[in-house]
Protein backbone atom coordinates (compact mmCIF):
# COMPACT_ATOMS: atom_id res chain seq x y z
CA UNK A 1 0.00 0.00 0.00
CA UNK A 2 2.96 2.25 0.46
CA UNK A 3 3.02 3.18 -3.50
CA UNK A 4 -0.51 3.93 -3.50
CA UNK A 5 -0.11 6.25 -0.78
CA UNK A 6 2.78 8.05 -2.37
CA UNK A 7 0.49 8.09 -5.68
CA UNK A 8 -1.97 9.71 -3.67
CA UNK A 9 -0.08 12.18 -1.97
CA UNK A 10 1.64 13.02 -5.84
CA UNK A 11 -2.23 13.35 -7.55
CA UNK A 12 -2.79 16.94 -7.79
CA UNK A 13 -0.21 18.07 -5.60
CA UNK A 14 2.58 20.52 -7.47
CA UNK A 15 5.21 19.03 -4.72
CA UNK A 16 5.02 16.06 -2.25
CA UNK A 17 7.36 15.02 0.63
CA UNK A 18 7.84 11.55 2.22
CA UNK A 19 8.94 11.55 5.61
CA UNK A 20 9.25 9.39 8.56
CA UNK A 21 6.15 7.90 10.39
CA UNK A 22 6.80 5.57 12.95
CA UNK A 23 9.19 3.28 11.53
CA UNK A 24 8.60 1.50 14.52
CA UNK A 25 11.53 -1.17 13.98
CA UNK A 26 11.37 -1.36 10.32
CA UNK A 27 14.24 -0.29 8.55
CA UNK A 28 13.52 3.09 7.17
CA UNK A 29 15.67 3.22 4.44
CA UNK A 30 13.44 0.11 3.31
CA UNK A 31 9.75 1.63 3.84
CA UNK A 32 11.32 5.05 1.66
CA UNK A 33 11.80 2.26 -1.00
CA UNK A 34 8.55 0.64 -0.75
CA UNK A 35 7.11 4.21 -1.00
CA UNK A 36 8.85 5.29 -4.10
CA UNK A 37 8.57 1.82 -5.91
CA UNK A 38 6.79 1.96 -9.30
CA UNK A 39 6.58 5.88 -8.90
CA UNK A 40 7.68 7.86 -12.51
CA UNK A 41 9.32 10.66 -11.14
CA UNK A 42 9.98 12.47 -14.18
CA UNK A 43 6.79 13.65 -14.13
CA UNK A 44 6.29 14.70 -10.13
CA UNK A 45 8.42 16.29 -7.77
CA UNK A 46 9.02 14.66 -5.08
CA UNK A 47 11.40 15.13 -1.76
CA UNK A 48 12.23 12.73 0.78
CA UNK A 49 13.59 14.03 4.18
CA UNK A 50 14.04 11.40 6.28
CA UNK A 51 13.75 13.35 9.41
CA UNK A 52 10.01 14.37 9.99
CA UNK A 53 10.86 17.54 11.97
CA UNK A 54 12.90 19.01 9.14
CA UNK A 55 10.73 17.62 6.56
CA UNK A 56 7.61 19.88 8.43
CA UNK A 57 10.17 23.03 8.46
CA UNK A 58 11.09 22.55 4.62
CA UNK A 59 7.79 22.52 3.80
CA UNK A 60 6.75 25.53 5.45
CA UNK A 61 9.86 27.30 4.13
CA UNK A 62 9.26 26.24 0.43
CA UNK A 63 5.38 27.49 0.55
CA UNK A 64 4.56 30.63 -0.75
CA UNK A 65 1.26 32.85 -0.81
CA UNK A 66 -1.15 30.76 -1.69
CA UNK A 67 -0.23 27.34 -1.07
CA UNK A 68 -1.76 24.74 0.74
CA UNK A 69 0.85 22.28 2.74
CA UNK A 70 -1.18 19.07 3.95
CA UNK A 71 0.73 17.18 6.84
CA UNK A 72 -0.49 13.67 6.65
CA UNK A 73 -0.05 10.58 8.88
CA UNK A 74 0.16 11.07 12.54
CA UNK A 75 -3.52 12.59 13.06
CA UNK A 76 -4.21 13.08 17.20
CA UNK A 77 -0.95 10.99 17.67
CA UNK A 78 2.00 12.83 19.94
CA UNK A 79 4.90 10.57 19.12
CA UNK A 80 7.14 8.92 16.90
CA UNK A 81 8.37 5.24 16.99
CA UNK A 82 11.48 3.91 16.50
CA UNK A 83 12.97 0.50 17.62
CA UNK A 84 10.33 0.17 19.95
CA UNK A 85 10.75 3.61 21.77
CA UNK A 86 7.97 6.39 21.31
CA UNK A 87 10.09 9.78 21.46
CA UNK A 88 7.33 12.49 21.82
CA UNK A 89 6.96 14.53 18.52
CA UNK A 90 3.64 16.33 17.60
CA UNK A 91 2.72 17.78 14.02
CA UNK A 92 0.72 20.71 15.34
CA UNK A 93 3.40 21.61 17.35
CA UNK A 94 6.36 21.23 14.88
CA UNK A 95 4.55 23.23 12.46
CA UNK A 96 3.97 25.97 14.53
CA UNK A 97 7.29 26.28 15.35
CA UNK A 98 8.31 26.19 11.88
CA UNK A 99 5.97 28.90 11.22
CA UNK A 100 7.01 31.29 13.93
CA UNK A 101 10.54 30.52 13.09
CA UNK A 102 9.73 31.45 9.25
CA UNK A 103 8.02 34.98 10.44
CA UNK A 104 10.99 36.11 12.81
CA UNK A 105 14.05 35.20 10.39
CA UNK A 106 15.99 38.55 10.09
CA UNK A 107 14.47 39.16 6.80
CA UNK A 108 11.11 39.02 7.61
CA UNK A 109 11.80 40.96 10.27
CA UNK A 110 13.23 43.86 8.47
CA UNK A 111 12.15 44.03 5.02
CA UNK A 112 14.75 45.65 2.38
CA UNK A 113 14.09 49.27 1.81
Amino acid sequence: KRPLMTQAALNGADIALITSDNPRTEDPEQIFADMKAGIDFSTHVMYEIHDRREAIKFAVQKAQAGDIVVIAGKGHENYQEIDGVRHWFDDVIEVQSAIDTQHHTPDSACPAQ
